[in-house]
């Protein structure tokens, strides 16, 4: 069950956690062109694979926050509303997807198999999600149409996000917690 009241200090703690590694991942950015290529979206499903989808949301959440109150954790160490309203802003909102949607099709206390095809059909379901989000926003931003926006900001990076969801997996199953 969805439910702050069983979010502790512990919990919070985790979340802090996942979002430090998530903000590293953003310092970890190769530019090539308006959408670059970094490992923020890794360190989310990893965040998404291990915590509640509370905890996941918090983690997403305060990098978020922290982005707009200014501090340098967007992709290059950027900050600020303009990354939100900006080419990529839409990513950055579709991390909030990614993460939560991701966190409640793999949160359930009695799955223990730790399944390969379930965890990538929710890590696909949730990364197009997210690509959606991300290509509709750069179309009205930089006035693209659909496939001028594939190009540049799908395409580059289905590879990537293909193998960041096979390592994702891998550290899901190795690791045997649930946070």
């Amino acid at each position: 069950m969805l439910a702050l009241k069983n979010y502790n200090f512990k919990k919070l703690v985790y979340s802090a956690f996942f979002t430090s590694l998530i903000i590293l991942g953003g310092f970890i950015s190769i530019p090539i062109g308006f959408v670059p290529i970094i490992l923020a979206d890794f360190f989310i499903m990893v965040s998404a694979s291990f915590q509640s989808p509370i905890g996941s949301l918090v983690s997403i959440i305060l990098y978020i926050l922290l982005g707009l109150l200014g501090l340098p954790v967007f992709a290059g160490g950027k900050a600020g509303l303009s990354v939100i309203t900006g080419p990529t802003g839409g990513f950055v909102i579709g991390y909030v997807f990614l993460s939560f949607l991701m966190s409640l099709m793999l949160y359930n206390k009695d799955y223990k198999k730790k399944n390969i095809a379930w965890y990538l059909i929710s890590a696909l379901v949730s990364n197009a999600v997210l690509y959606f989000i991300g290509t509709i926003s750069l179309m009205h931003n930089l006035s693209l149409n659909l496939e001028k926006a594939l190009k540049i900001a799908v395409l580059p990076f289905i590879f990537g996000s293909i193998l960041k969801i096979f390592i994702s997996y891998l550290l899901y199953k190795k690791i045997e917690i649930k946070i």
